[in-house]
């Protein structure tokens, strides 16, 4: 901001989620201690696969799918994030969860079997391209595959577009 006012109100806040060690909720940052930056720096360890989406003359849409014990397979607030811009008649790709569109989304598990529903939005023509771009601490041996409903046909995404 240069010279502008920035405005929170308690209203603005989510009452649903409270960590499980919280008795409260924090507005500012404690004062900085003179440890070290690494001395108390999170490691996050969670498995994540970011789902990239790609059409001819439009969009490169990244979905993040996140492992994280917490989480459920509804809309957990802190874990979920639904996609910021809708790109009205023309072609996208989201998790579908509860009948919403989320470009994060999290699971508590992620075993060998599990299908995680994407949801894609196509014009109708033009080439489609979907791939796994990353994994962050992925499982050993870790596959994924995307798998077209009406087919019932499977294709590795994670070595191939």
């Amino acid at each position: 901001l240069n010279g502008g006012t920035l405005k929170f109100n308690n209203n603005q806040r989510t009452s649903e989620f409270v960590t499980k060690t919280s008795s409260g909720s924090v507005l500012f940052k404690a004062a900085k201690s003179k440890k070290s930056a690494q001395e108390g720096a999170y490691k996050d360890t969670r498995t994540k696969i970011r789902i990239g989406f790609n059409a001819e003359e439009y969009i490169n849409r990244q979905i993040l799918l996140t492992i994280d014990a917490r989480a459920t397979d509804s809309i957990d607030h802190g874990f979920d994030a639904g996609i910021f811009m809708e790109i009205p008649n023309d072609n996208d790709m989201y998790w579908t969860v509860n009948n919403q569109k989320l470009a994060i989304q999290a699971v508590g598990d992620l075993f060998i079997d599990r299908v995680v529903p994407i949801g894609v939005k196509t014009r109708g023509d033009g080439l489609l391209k979907i791939k796994v771009d990353s994994i962050e601490n992925p499982y050993p041996n870790m596959e994924v595959f995307l798998r077209d409903n009406l087919t019932m046909d499977t294709y590795d995404i994670k070595n191939e577009t």
